[in-house]
């Protein structure tokens, strides 16, 4: 489980301005070198005959207060390259639902930024967002952002509605012209 101490920021292109919000959740590591994880990431003390098990959540491991580190050091960057990805990007409010999304980005900038996989054997298999707490001046922009769909969506609804009666009576007046 993580949680950000203060509220992270990033940039958000749907809503056009910087965004913060306090970041709660859980991600989960795999090791896939078991040899390189032992050689250069687990300590001495765990090395040794009758050493106590290694706890990567025992939050007075210093290994674990390191990888708590890493990982909320990279969230501001993963939300925003989540949130303005080229082809289309997601809103900030479905990330709550797309644990692949999120977690695939996060592996790959705790990846660039730290090297765990290349380093020392493991990396971010999954990250689930349990609650995303704006700060007020952004909870009011999402607010407003989300006002502003129902109008867009409204309108568009009568402007199609408009559409297909023009079009009928188009349709009418000309046959009535052919007769």
């Amino acid at each position: 489980t993580f949680g950000t101490p203060a509220p992270i920021s990033w940039d958000d292109a749907f809503l056009q301005t910087q965004v913060s919000a306090s970041v709660r959740g859980t991600y989960a590591i795999q090791i896939k070198d078991p040899m390189l994880f032992v050689q250069q990431f687990l300590p001495i003390e765990y090395k040794i005959a009758d050493a106590k098990v290694f706890d990567m959540l025992d939050s007075s491991n210093e290994k674990a207060d390191l990888l708590f580190s890493n990982f909320t050091d990279c969230l501001p960057a993963a939300f925003g390259e989540y949130c303005n990805d080229a082809e289309g990007g997601a809103r900030i409010t479905q990330i709550q639902r797309d644990q692949s999304g999120i977690g695939t980005i996060l592996a790959k900038k705790v990846e660039e930024k730290y090297q765990w996989e290349s380093k020392y054997g493991f990396n971010i298999t999954q990250v689930s967002i349990i609650a995303l707490e704006y700060d007020e001046q952004s909870a009011e922009l999402v607010k407003q952002a989300q006002a502003d769909d129902i109008e867009l969506r409204r309108a568009t609804r009568m402007g199609q509605a408009y559409s297909n009666n023009m079009a009928g009576m188009m349709a009418a007046a000309s046959a009535n012209a052919m007769n």
